[in-house]
């Protein structure tokens, strides 16, 4: 009930710091979504192909910091929390589903999926830093589709 109620609030601070619960959010997000994409990928393009100190701390931050934030989060905290209470879908899904979350935009559903796999993963080796490799391997690849495809 508790990791609930810490999910349920986390959640809400989260939306409620990046502004989503304001009437221009709801009325611009369109726009601001494709205005948004187009920017992000001129702003990877910039980071990766013109400034090599700048594409390393990148790198360095989206490839093993945040996959290493997000894994001990979601898998070695929340996903293990709810293991032993609810059994592995449930504590599967949910912890997906808080994944998924994280990934605020397009690429929320996506992300469900993919943590849904980090999870089979830690379920099955039962080793966070496999999964920490495996999330900034993934992201690796992301940035790398973002910026050349």
């Amino acid at each position: 009930m508790i990791a609930v109620v810490a999910v349920a609030l986390f959640f809400f601070m989260l939306f409620l710091k990046l502004g989503v619960f304001t009437m221009e959010a709801f009325n611009n997000q369109n726009i601001r979504s494709m205005a948004g994409k187009a920017v992000e990928k001129n702003y990877l393009r910039d980071i990766v192909l013109m400034s090599p100190g700048r594409m390393l701390i990148y790198f360095i931050s989206t490839c093993v910091v945040i996959p290493m934030e997000e894994e001990i989060f979601t898998r070695r905290l929340l996903y293990v929390s709810l293991r032993h209470k609810m059994g592995i879908a449930g504590s599967l899904i949910i912890s997906s589903l808080v994944f998924g979350a994280q990934h605020i935009g397009a690429a929320a559903v996506p992300a469900v999926m993919v943590g849904v796999f980090l999870g089979w993963i830690y379920e099955k080796h039962q080793n966070l830093l496999v999964n920490i490799m495996t999330h900034g391997l993934i992201n690796f690849l992301v940035i790398l589709t973002m910026v050349f495809i």
